[in-house]
Parts: C-alpha cells; structure tokens; sequence
C-alpha cells in the first residue's frame, strides 16, 4: 500500500513540474513517467489520463488556498475587511512563490472549473463558501456596504484576484512586491467597505 502512495505521489509531483514547464496541452505521459522514475504503462494504473493527473494536482493545490482561507476566517483579532485582504494577499504570496504552478492554473481554468469532477467540485465549493463567510461577516459586522450579495460578491472577488494574480505574474519587473500588496489592500479597502 506504501509503494502504491509513493509511486502516485511520484506521478503527482512529477507531473506538477512538466504541467509547469510544457502546458497541460504540451505535457507528455512519458515525460511524466520519465520523471516519476516508472514506465508510461504504470501511470494508468492510477490515472485515466493526464487530465486527471492535473485535476488531482489541482484538488492539492486548491485545497491548500481553502485551508488557508478557513485558517484567515477564524482569526478574531482582525476585521473582516483585514481578512478579505490577508486572503487575497495570501494567494497572491502563493501565486508568486510558485509562479510557474500558478502560470498553468491561470492557463487551466477550464480544467480547474469542470464541475464534473467531485473532487474539485468540492474543494472549489468550500472555498467560495469561506468568501461567502467572510463577506457575510463583514455586512453582519456593519463593516462592509449592506446591499453587498455575498453570492454575487465571491465569482467578483475571485475573478478579480485571478486577473490580478495573472497581471502581477506578467509584470514582475515592472512593479514590486510591496506595490502588488499595497493595491490589493486599497482595492479590498474601497470595494466592500462602507
């Protein structure tokens, strides 16, 4: 049972460096296995296909941003408007710590928005859930405009950070980190606040 984890495991991470380097559309099977250290055959003992080699590297990343969105959520110490930002901030820190892995999910998305794959499904659902929170949080706090949906509010917060993220990604030179970081505070700051 060890070994089996472990090769998956080694699919895995191997694929998140070729996914990384090529593209999903360029990746090849045995370019992933070569890496991995297995024969091409063996990767279809644990994965249909590539696309479900990415989808499960994807259900890892993403479920890495939700635990740090609920770990955000449940600070008490801060307002909700500090919170929508630090959660904002946070995945732009991790976009640009791993700016090739953040390259292809931007490049992805319609891979990593399939709602026909439940796992995914379910890690994207509780991270909108934890915006919904948090936004909610922040009306029920008087903190944030009170005609603000919550339900609208969470597709306009992630389409916004994600084009952000993607803009900061292709302008590294021409911006610092500390500027990218001021903007979202402003933006977060101006958007929902009364």
């Amino acid at each position: 049972m060890k070994k089996a984890k472990k090769k998956r495991e080694a699919i895995l991470q191997a694929g998140l460096i070729i996914f990384a380097r090529d593209g999903f559309y360029n990746a090849k099977i045995n370019d992933i296995s070569n890496l991995a250290g297995i024969g091409t055959g063996t990767i279809y003992l644990y994965f249909e296909n590539k696309e479900h080699i990415l989808k499960e590297i994807l259900v890892d990343i993403w479920s890495t941003v939700k635990e740090e969105l609920y770990l955000i959520l449940e600070k008490t110490n801060i307002t909700s408007k500090e919170k929508i930002a630090k959660s904002a901030l946070r995945i732009y820190e991790l976009a640009k710590r791993k700016s090739q892995i953040a390259k292809m999910v931007l490049q992805e998305y319609a891979v990593w928005n399939d709602p026909t794959f439940e796992n995914l499904s379910k890690v994207m659902e509780g991270m909108r859930i934890v915006l919904f929170q948090l936004i909610q949080e922040g009306i029920d706090r008087n903190e944030f405009k009170q005609e603000i949906k919550p339900e609208l509010a969470v597709p306009f917060l992630i389409g916004a950070v994600w084009n952000f993220i993607e803009f900061a990604l292709q302008n590294v030179d021409k911006y610092s980190s500390e500027v990218f970081e001021n903007q979202i505070q402003i933006l977060v700051e101006n958007t929902f606040s009364k």
